[in-house]
């Protein structure tokens, strides 16, 4: 579960959620992709 989850029911933000969350997942693991992915959900 990530906090961005419950963007997931809403239809309005699916074309930025499943960024979002992986943006999340990956914060830990490596920053830049993290960075790229933020990026992206907020230029959809």
């Amino acid at each position: 579960m990530t906090n961005f989850d419950f963007l997931l029911t809403d239809p309005q933000f699916s074309s930025f959620a499943p960024v979002a969350i992986a943006a999340e997942k990956i914060f830990q693991i490596d920053l830049s992709s993290c960075i790229v992915n933020c990026r992206r959900a907020t230029e959809d």
